[in-house]
């Protein structure tokens, strides 16, 4: 079989792969029941790892178009998926290819993968599970069968409590009745969107901004613009024009450690952006995910601890400080913005889960969670000075990056002329999976960026794998410096 691979698109070549192989089973070129090459024998055709070759089947087999069999190979359904496209397939030709759609997916299949060091999700460390606490906790939920029943949309009371009680470490006063219990932070980014924004509307958002908020409002056809980030955070100086010419619905930002760049909003540019949100009657969705994780210092107050005006609403989650197994997350609104978002969550899956959502009301009001944040802050500061330390010692001085006060990721820079997807490509064939910087914007960057996070993986790990990485960079760097001496010697002028 041959196949058209682009190497330097945004695209996983796991994805293009598996895209032409479904163009070619609707064609006929494919037809129901043929047998598709072994993993081996294709990956040694096109130059690809088995492991690119095997995602790729993977994702065949997950929508319908393949089926696997132990012993006798893979072989096109006999009755395929209806001719409906994926939300990505059904993109307009001339969509951006910088915006990888699926590239969450991505993450976590490469998290999953026993022979990949894996940086590019942003999850705590499995060994910081609480597991017998959680244990302990759902046995107790379990004494009232109604724990697994139905419940209420807004979330279980005793959970709401537990969280007003918890935000007040964040300088956030609320009561439990402007809580809501969501499935997640993702789903809290969701119901957000729904409730308040429609189809063609615009958001303003950070540049760059968190990719599962760039997915969400592109499937729902919302318009992003993004706003520069430097050292202090969003550049607040720029809202006013973007404000008048754009009329948004919305302004998402990420103040506190700031994923993906570890940056976070000074108190002077916090105000600003309240000042404007109020005067020209914007709601802020503020996602604070990351404030309990810091490592150096007070940590910045959160922008809904100033907010007397109910412009904020608040969105966090249990997932990057507990486990993300739980899948639960809260917004915190005002009153007059509950019942949009009840709305939405009705509609998105009706609640959360009553017993899961018992079990960590017990373990917070135990008051488990303040020796767990002792524990995995300790236990991230210290890998994130080992990456640091790892960083400079393998990496080309060309190559910059911030080092993060809090949160789980390095932001990092790479010189010109180096191509982020490449680099995204080769490392995982050489064993380390990363996350490309060009899906965290919402038009394309001029510089190449990876973001590479730190808390999933033990110093060893860390060491071993920017230890991968500094040598694919210098690779990268010869190869780009050949390439340009060849290109200079071609056009000198013949004398």
């Amino acid at each position: 079989m041959e196949f058209q691979l682009d190497r330097s698109h945004a695209k996983p070549l796991y994805r293009q792969l598996a895209d032409q192989m479904i163009d070619r089973i609707r064609s006929g070129s494919l037809p129901p029941g043929t047998r598709l090459p072994p993993v081996r024998d294709l990956a040694a055709d096109l130059g690809l790892t088995r492991l690119t070759v095997h995602n790729a089947y993977s994702e065949l087999q997950a929508s319908g178009w393949v089926e696997a069999f132990v012993g006798r190979g893979t072989f096109v359904a006999h009755q395929p998926v209806p001719l409906i496209e994926a939300p990505e397939r059904q993109a307009h030709h001339d969509d951006p290819p910088w915006l990888s759609q699926g590239m969450l997916a991505d993450m976590m299949r490469l998290g999953l993968q026993p022979d990949i060091i894996s940086f590019a999700q942003a999850v705590p460390a499995v060994e910081t599970f609480p597991v017998r606490e959680l244990s302990r906790s759902i046995q107790t939920a379990l004494r009232d069968p109604a724990a697994l029943s139905y419940g209420p949309t807004q979330g279980e009371l005793p959970l709401r409590e537990a969280v007003a009680t918890m935000v007040l470490d964040r300088n956030v006063v609320v009561s439990p009745d402007n809580v809501v219990i969501t499935t997640g932070a993702q789903q809290g980014v969701g119901l957000v969107l729904r409730a308040f924004v429609r189809q063609g509307d615009v958001v303003l958002v950070e540049e760059p901004t968190y990719l599962g908020l760039i997915e969400r409002a592109t499937a729902q056809g919302i318009r992003l613009i993004g706003v520069p980030v430097d050292e202090h955070g969003m550049r607040v100086d720029m809202l006013p024009q973007l404000l008048r010419d754009y009329r948004p619905r919305l302004i998402y930002t990420v103040p506190t450690y700031h994923n993906p760049t570890g940056v976070s909003m000074s108190q002077e540019r916090q105000q600003q952006l309240l000042q404007l949100a109020n005067d020209h009657e914007v709601l802020i969705l503020e996602d604070d995910v990351y404030g309990l994780l810091g490592y150096d210092g007070p940590v910045p107050l959160p922008l809904k601890a100033s907010d007397t005006n109910g412009q904020v609403i608040y969105l966090s989650s249990f997932s990057k400080i507990l486990t993300p197994g739980l899948r639960l997350g809260y917004l915190i609104a005002a009153e007059q913005h509950l019942a949009p978002l009840l709305a939405a969550k009705r509609v998105a899956d009706l609640h959360c889960s009553p017993l899961l959502q018992r079990a960590l009301a017990d373990y917070l009001q135990r008051g488990h969670l303040s020796s767990h944040l002792r524990t995995v802050r300790y236990m991230y500061r210290e890998r994130r000075n080992a990456m640091e330390q790892a960083l400079q010692r393998y990496c080309p001085p060309e190559v910059r990056w911030r080092t993060p006060s809090g949160g789980l990721c390095f932001w990092v820079t790479l010189p010109p002329g180096l191509n982020a997807t490449e680099v995204y490509t080769e490392g995982i064939e050489r064993g380390i999976g990363l996350t490309v910087g060009s899906v965290f914007f919402p038009q394309p960057p001029r510089m190449a960026y990876l973001r590479i996070c730190f808390a999933a993986q033990p110093p060893e790990q860390i060491d071993a794998g920017m230890a991968i990485l500094g040598d694919l960079l210098h690779d990268h760097l010869r190869r780009r410096d050949i390439l340009a001496a060849r290109a200079c010697r071609e056009t000198q002028p013949l004398m």
